[in-house]
Order: structure tokens, then sequence, then C-alpha cells
């Protein structure tokens, strides 16, 4: 999934190679394999910067409930801006891995 701006899309295809793509889209940012993407000030400040392209993708990717589903598993805005950028930097990967493998 690519959308018309794919601005923070190059930034994070950018920052990781073929192997790091293919670690973040198995075992996710949470496992720690994702450098830049692990404190909460990292994460936070790519979706401050980024917020409406996350947005805009996950809803495409996961659907219009996305943010109240994402919203009930967290406690505060920081977790919430942590947990979409996680998923956005996975889907990311994941659709890359996917492209690269065809």
């Amino acid at each position: 999934m690519i959308l018309s701006t794919p601005i923070a899309q190059g930034k994070v295809l950018e920052m990781f190679d073929a192997e790091q793509l293919k670690e973040i889209a198995e075992y996710g940012c949470e496992s720690g394999c994702a450098p830049g993407f692990i404190y909460y000030y990292e994460t936070s400040a790519f979706f401050d910067l980024h917020q409406d392209e996350i947005e805009e993708f996950l809803y495409e990717v996961i659907g219009e409930d996305y943010l109240t589903r994402a919203a009930s598993k967290v406690e505060s805005m920081k977790a919430l801006k942590n947990l979409l950028c996680w998923q956005f930097v996975e889907m990311v990967c994941f659709f890359e891995v996917d492209k690269l493998a065809a």
C-alpha cells in the first residue's frame, strides 16, 4: 500500500535494509529490531511529524475503526502514538518485504 504522498513510508524504507525490513515485518517493532522506533520520544516525534500520512495509511489498511481499536489497548496519548507508529512501521515493512519477494 503506497499513498499518494508517501513521505513517512519513504523515510521508513530508507532507514532499513532488506534483512531489517524482514525482521520488523516478522517480529514487530516491540522486539527492538527497529532502531529509531524503540523509545516513546522517537515514536512520538515520528508520529507528530507524519500524523496525517500515518492515519490515512492505517485507515486504508486496517479500516475505519482502527483508531478505536488501538485506543482501547492503551492508557495514554504517548502510548497511543507509539502503538500507531509501530503499526505503521510494521505494515510498511510487511508490504515492502512482500513486494521484494514477488
